[in-house]
């Protein structure tokens, strides 16, 4: 989603790369999204961090 955005004028590799690590970084950000949500829903409301 981002990668197109965020990789700017560097050479093929390190877009390649960018691409990786940020795909990567949305899939952790999706995961987190749907495992804390549901936790917050059980416990009925946020832990006091």
């Amino acid at each position: 989603m981002f990668y197109t955005l965020r990789a700017g004028s560097n050479s093929p590799n390190d877009g390649k790369n960018r691409e990786k690590i940020l795909a990567i970084l949305e899939v952790i950000i999706l995961v987190f999204i749907t495992t804390f949500i549901p936790s917050l829903i059980k416990l009925g409301r946020p832990p006091t961090s």
